[in-house]
């Protein structure tokens, strides 16, 4: 009765913050399913490479190597 007719704006207004929340909530919820999922992933992928390093040159670039310090980059990652 009285929220109905007489608060039509703080209803209105109710309505939305809730559905933000929600909206929220699924969101976050659907970013820690996706990130369980790609840990798992990750969990069961065989490695590889035993070692890898990362050099990070003066200007910025790096390089990425494994233990023997061949250069990894062009043959495992696609950039």
């Amino acid at each position: 009765g009285f929220i109905t007719f007489r608060m039509k704006e703080l209803r209105e207004d109710l309505e939305e913050i809730v559905d933000k929340v929600v909206e929220r909530y699924m969101t976050e919820k659907e970013y820690n399913e996706f990130i369980k999922l790609l840990k798992y992933f990750v969990e069961i992928q065989e490695s590889k490479i035993e070692e890898i390093n990362i050099i990070i040159k003066s200007d910025g670039k790096y390089l990425i190597q494994d233990k023997e310090g061949n250069d990894i980059e062009k043959n495992y990652l696609l950039i």
